[in-house]
């Protein structure tokens, strides 16, 4: 459901971007910590096991299809957007905090996992 919202929301700042005359947005990439959830967005053959998806949340299968976003596995412990919903402790709420305040930036390992780059003190 979080992943159909987040979708939902990029596509139409999106569209309100190229209303106004502003640059064609390439891929977004739409960061969720359930691998499942990435796994049915990503992939096109519906299993049996998948009935219980209601049929409007295909509406992020059609976009990531479609090549306008990017679901990536982003692990619970390193989800800025927790700050404000959930309560996860005081050492991992100090830890989000410090990314969120910094305007820190997901970026990629040699392996290919996301994780967070600080910005250096300039």
């Amino acid at each position: 459901m979080a992943l159909d919202v987040g979708a939902t929301v990029s596509q139409s700042i999106r569209w309100l971007i190229e209303a106004i005359g502003g640059p064609v947005q390439g891929q977004i990439q739409i960061f969720v910590d359930n691998l499942g959830t990435v796994q049915i967005a990503s992939n096109p053959v519906q299993s049996g096991r998948n009935l219980h998806v209601h049929a409007k949340y295909y509406y992020c299968r059609d976009l990531v299809y479609d090549g306008q976003i990017i679901t990536t596995h982003l692990p619970t412990d390193l989800q800025v957007a927790d700050v404000g919903c959930t309560y996860k402790g005081g050492p991992s709420f100090l830890a989000l905090r410090t990314y969120l305040m910094e305007c820190a930036r997901i970026v990629h390992d040699e392996n290919d996992c996301p994780k967070w780059h600080e910005r250096s003190a300039e």
